[in-house]
C-alpha cells in the first residue's frame, strides 16, 4: 500500500537584487599593453617572458564620497591598491571566447583610498589569451583556435566627491609599465617567480594603446575563482630529489611557501596525484596533453610537460604564491631546499569557483558518506572558469562531461549563473553551420564529429541540455528565449547529417568497460535532442514548431525500434548495460517491450557482470536512473557498494580521494580528478532521499512543461538498504529537506517544505515497516503540519 500526502504552502517571497548591468558602465578607458612584445608563436614562447605590471599614481582632489573600480584584462590579472591586493578573487576574469565576450569586475574602493597619494598596480598574466604554442596530444595548438594576442589591461576608477563632482582614472598612455617578478607563466606549465626583481629599481616605461579584436564587455556574473580552503601538509618525507609533501587529498590549487633563504636560491616545485611504490612522486597522470617525449609538444616545448613552479629567493622574507596558473595535485615535491622545509610555512591553496553549496546528503553507511565527499571535492576541483574534465592535463570545458554531471552538480551547488555562462560559451563556439563543438571555448578538438569543427552528438548536447536544466531547476526562461534559435540550428544541423534517422559516428559511452555500440548511443541522443527541442518549444509557446519536432522524434523512435530492439528478448543493440539504459532512459522502448528490456538489463547486471556495472560516462547516469525508476534502487545501491573492479569502492580501496577518469587504476595516462562518474550523487538525492522534481509530459509528447512560481516535488525515499538518510536540495523558493530513519518496525520521516512548493510524499509500506511518523517542521515563516499514521 502507498500513502500519498500532498502539502501546499503559499507564502510571499522577496527575490534578491541583480548584478550591475554592463550597460550602466560608460567606458572611458582604453585597452593598454606593454610596448615590449609578450606574444610568441614559436620556441621563444618558452623563454623568459616577464608578466607586465601596470601602474598609475594619483591623488584625491577633494573629500571622497565613493570610488568604484571596473577592471578587466585579456589574460588573467591581479590588482592591488597601495600594495594591498584588491578583493578575494583569483584567476580573473573567467575564461571566455574573447572574440565574443570579456568579463569585467567591479570593486568598491571607497574605504581603501588615501587622502593624499595612491598607487594602483595591476599585473597581467598570459592566461588563456596568450597560451604557449603547446601541441596538446601532439596535435592541438591553442594559438591556432583561440582568440590570442598580447596581454592587455582595461581599467576605470570612478571617483565621486562629496560635492557631486567626478574624476575618472582610466587606462591610457599615461600609465607606466615594467617587468614583474613573474618571469614566466603558463596555465599548463606553471609559473617562474624571481623575487629578487622586487629589490631592483625596475625601468618603468609608458604603456601603449592596445587594439585587440575583442568582444563585448559584460559584468562578471558567473562565480569567480577564490581560495576556497587552505591545507597544511599531513606528512613530509625526503626523496632522492627533494622533499615530498602530502596534503591528504587530491584537489586543484597552488602551493604557497614562506621562506627566508639566501638570495638566488632556486626552488623547484613539482606536482602529482600519485606516488610510486618507493615513495617518490608520480607526475605522469597530470602531464599536459600527454606530452611525454621529445618533439611531441612542438618547437621549444619541454620533452615532458610537467606541472611545476620555480621560486627564486630574494634573501629576505619571501612569500611565494603563483598568481596565473593552477595545478591538480595531492603531492608536491620541493627540490633545491637547503635543509628540511618548515611545514608550518607551507600550505596548499585550494582553488575553485565561489559557488554556493545548496545541497547535502549523508546516510548510515560511512563509505557512502566518504564517496559523497570525494564527488564534491572532484566537482569543485573542476570549476575553474569552465567546468573542466580535469584540472591539469587538459583543463577544458568538454560538453560530454557536462551532459553527464549537470544534475549532480546542481544537487550540490547553485549552478544557475555558472551554467548560464556555459550555455553562452557553447553558443559562442558554435560553428557557422549551427553545430556545437566538443569543447567550449573551442580549442580545435572535434573527435568523431560531423565536419567543420562540430563535436560528437553527446558532447554538443550540452547546450540544449543546460537550457532545459536551467529552466527546470532555476526557472531561467529568459536564457531559453535568447538561446532557442541556437538550439534549433543544432537540431537542423543534426537532421542534415542523419542517415535514415540514424547516426553511426560518435565517441559514445566513453570509458565504458563493455564494448561500445556507437549507433545506439548516437541515434538515441539524436532522438533526445529532437525531443528536447520540442520540450523547449512548448515552454516558449511555439506549439506548431513543437509538434513538428514531436513528429520527427516519433520517426526517429520508430526507426530505432525497428533497427536496434529485439521484439523477442528486449535486447537493445549489442545488449550491454549501456545500450539498455540509453533506450529505457530516453523512452525509446515501446511499452510492450519495457519489461523485457528492463529484465534483460537486470540479468546482465546480476548474472553476466556478477553485480557490477559495465557503463561509461553516460551509461552510468542512465543505468542508476533507470533502476530507480523501475523500483530497483536496491540493486543500484548494491552496484554502488559492490567491492572490486569496476566500481566506486574499487577506486576508494585503491586510495582515491577524488574520482578517476578510468574505472581501472592508472599510474601513467588517465586523470585521477575527473567528475564524470560523480553522477552517483544524483542517485543518492533522487532515490535514497527520494527528492525528485515533478515534470508534466514525457519524451513521447515533447514534455510540455508549464512554468510558474510553484515548484512540485515527489518525495519517495527508498529505505531498503540503509538505517537512515538525510538530504537537502535548493529549490526555487528555499531549501527542501528530507530526513528519515528506521527504528524497529517504525519509519520516522521529517520533511521541510519551502514556500510555494507542492510536495507529493510517497511512503514505503512493508510488513516490517507499517507505522510511519511524518512531520513537516516549522522554520521561519513556514507552516506546521503534524501527521501520525498507525498500522495502515
Amino acid at each position: 500500500m502507498r500513502l500519498i500526502l500532498v502539502c501546499l504552502f503559499h507564502l510571499f517571497v522577496i527575490g534578491a537584487g541583480t548584478a550591475q548591468s554592463s550597460s550602466t558602465i560608460n567606458w572611458k578607458g582604453k585597452w593598454i599593453r606593454d610596448p615590449r612584445t609578450h606574444f610568441f608563436a614559436d620556441e621563444k614562447a618558452y623563454q623568459e617572458n616577464p608578466a607586465p605590471v601596470f601602474k598609475k599614481e594619483f591623488r584625491l582632489r577633494k573629500r571622497l564620497r565613493s570610488a568604484m573600480l571596473h577592471i578587466s584584462a585579456l589574460g588573467y590579472y591581479e590588482a592591488s591598491l597601495n600594495g594591498k591586493k584588491i578583493g578575494n578573487r583569483v584567476l580573473e576574469p573567467s575564461q571566455t571566447d574573447y572574440a565574443h565576450r570579456i568579463f569585467y569586475s567591479s570593486y568598491d574602493l571607497t574605504s581603501e583610498l588615501n587622502r593624499q597619494s595612491n598607487s594602483l598596480e595591476v599585473v597581467v598574466g598570459n592566461g588563456w589569451y596568450n597560451p604557449m604554442p603547446l601541441r596538446l596530444f601532439g596535435r592541438f595548438n591553442l594559438q591556432e583556435t583561440l582568440p590570442v594576442g598580447e596581454p592587455a589591461l582595461l581599467a576605470q576608477l570612478e571617483l565621486i566627491y562629496k560635492d557631486g563632482s567626478r574624476q575618472f582614472i582610466t587606462t591610457d598612455e599615461s600609465w607606466q609599465v615594467a617587468e614583474s617578478s613573474i618571469r614566466r607563466n603558463s596555465i599548463y606549465l606553471g609559473e617562474w617567480i624571481d623575487l629578487r626583481v622586487n629589490n631592483n629599481v625596475s625601468e618603468w616605461r609608458k604603456a601603449i594603446k592596445a587594439d585587440p579584436t575583442a568582444g563585448k564587455l559584460e559584468a562578471h556574473r558567473s562565480p569567480s575563482v577564490v581560495i576556497g580552503d587552505t591545507l597544511a601538509p599531513v606528512a613530509i618525507h625526503s626523496t632522492k630529489t627533494g622533499w615530498l609533501l602530502d596534503f591528504g587529498t587530491n584537489q586543484t590549487g597552488v602551493l604557497q611557501l614562506k621562506t627566508r633563504l639566501p638570495a638566488g636560491t632556486k626552488l623547484k616545485v613539482q606536482y602529482g596525484e600519485l606516488l610510486y611504490p618507493d615513495g617518490s612522486l608520480n607526475k605522469m597522470t597530470s602531464v599536459t596533453g600527454q606530452i611525454k617525449a621529445a618533439g611531441i609538444g612542438g618547437p621549444g616545448a619541454p620533452d615532458t610537460a610537467y606541472q611545476e613552479d620555480i621560486f627564486i629567493c630574494s634573501g629576505g622574507e619571501d612569500l611565494f604564491r603563483p598568481k596565473f596558473t593552477y595545478h591538480g595535485f595531492r603531492y608536491a615535491e620541493i627540490q633545491g631546499y637547503p635543509g628540511r622545509p618548515d611545514t608550518s610555512a607551507i600550505r596548499a591553496l585550494v582553488l575553485h569557483a565561489d559557488v554556493k553549496e545548496t545541497g547535502s546528503f549523508s546516510c548510515s553507511n560511512p563509505r557512502i558518506n566518504e564517496l559523497m565527499a570525494i564527488c564534491k571535492r572532484t566537482f569543485l576541483s573542476n570549476l575553474i572558469g569552465v567546468q573542466s574534465d580535469c584540472p591539469h592535463r587538459e583543463k577544458l570545458g568538454y560538453g560530454g562531461d557536462i551532459v553527464a554531471t549537470a544534475e549532480s552538480f546542481i544537487h550540490l551547488f547553485d549552478m544557475s549563473a555558472f551554467y548560464a555562462k556555459t550555455v553562452n560559451d557553447f553558443a559562442d563556439a558554435a560553428r557557422p553551420n549551427g553545430a556545437f563543438t566538443e569543447t567550449a571555448p573551442f580549442v580545435g578538438i572535434a573527435d568523431e564529429g560531423y565536419g567543420e569543427g562540430s563535436g560528437p552528438i553527446e558532447w554538443g548536447t550540452a547546450h540544449p541540455e543546460l537550457l532545459w536544466q536551467l529552466y527546470r531547476y532555476y526557472g531561467n526562461k529568459k536564457l531559453l528565449q535568447d538561446q532557442y534559435p541556437n538550439a534549433k540550428k543544432w537540431v537542423q544541423f543534426l537532421r542534415s547529417k542523419a542517415v535514415d534517422h540514424q547516426f553511426h559516428t560518435t565517441i559514445g559511452d566513453h570509458e565504458s568497460v563493455a564494448p561500445k555500440d556507437i549507433s545506439v548511443s548516437a541515434t538515441s541522443f539524436y532522438y533526445y535532442n529532437v525531443s528536447l527541442l520540442a520540450r523547449l518549444a512548448f515552454i516558449l509557446g511555439k506549439e506548431e514548431e513543437a509538434m513538428n519536432y514531436v513528429g520527427l522524434a516519433e520517426q526517429i523512435k520508430q526507426r530505432f525500434v525497428e533497427t536496434y530492439i529485439s521484439k523477442d528478448s528486449g535486447k537493445v543493440g549489442i545488449g550491454t548495460q549501456s545500450t539498455q539504459a540509453h533506450a529505457l532512459y530516453f523512452g525509446l522502448v515501446p511499452s510492450q517491450l519495457k519489461t523485457a528490456a528492463f529484465d534483460y538489463l537486470v540479468k546482465d547486471i546480476t548474472s553476466r557482470q556478477s553485480g557490477h556495472l559495465s557503463t561509461g560516462i553516460f551509461g552510468t547516469k542512465y543505468l542508476l536512473e533507470v533502476l530507480g525508476e523501475n523500483g530497483r534502487a536496491d540493486l543500484a545501491y548494491d552496484i554502488i557498494t559492490k567491492e572490486g573492479f569496476p566500481g566506486w569502492m574499487h577506486m576508494m580501496d585503491n586510495g582515491a580521494t577524488s574520482l578517476w577518469e578510468h574505472w581501472a587504476y592508472s599510474d601513467n595516462t588517465f586523470s585521477h580528478n575527473h567528475p564524470m562518474f560523480g553522477t552517483v550523487t544524483e542517485f543518492f538525492f533522487k532515490w535514497i532521499a527520494g527528492i525528485r522534481r515533478m515534470e508534466k509530459g514525457g519524451m513521447e509528447d515533447g514534455g510540455k512543461e508549464e512554468g510558474g512560481k510553484e515548484e512540485r516535488f515527489v518525495v519517495q525515499p527508498d529505505t531498503r538498504r540503509l538505517e537512515w538518510a538525510k538530504a537537502a536540495v535548493g529549490a526555487k523558493n528555499g531549501q527542501l529537506s528530507v530526513a528519515w530513519k528506521k527504528t524497529g518496525n517504525q519509519l520516522e520521516l521529517v520533511l521541510e517544505v519551502p514556500a510555494n512548493t507542492i510536495v507529493q510524499l510517497q511512503l514505503p509500506t512493508t510488513e516490517t515497516s507499517r507505522n510511519l511518523k511524518t512531520t513537516i517542521l516549522k522554520q521561519g515563516k513556514h507552516t506546521i503540519l503534524h501527521t501520525l499514521l498507525h498500522g495502515w
